[in-house]
């Protein structure tokens, strides 16, 4: 299976931002499945019991970033991807 990678930058209010992470805690606090709407594209996937959690925060003279990842294995269950132009993939 080819690897999907689906990425995107956006700028939001401190509020929104904090709304999103908000909403996709929620999802994973309430089960395995997962449902994520970004820049016209729909995800739907399992998440297991256990995740690897990475946090990096990095200071710059111009800027700070905050990266926080969840890693788990990919053979816990099935996703899909549909997008605005129609179809879905899944495995």
């Amino acid at each position: 299976m080819e690897p999907v990678k689906i990425e995107g930058k956006q700028t939001l209010s401190r509020e929104d931002a904090a709304a999103f992470l908000s909403g996709l805690a929620d999802q994973l606090a309430a089960g395995d499945e997962v449902e994520l709407d970004r820049q016209g594209v729909h995800f739907e996937f399992v998440v297991p019991e256990e995740v690897e959690l990475e946090v990096e925060l990095e200071i710059k003279e111009d800027e700070t970033e905050l990266e926080i990842e969840l890693h788990w294995s990919v053979d816990v269950g099935p996703w899909a991807v549909s997008s605005a132009l129609g179809g879905v993939d899944s495995a």
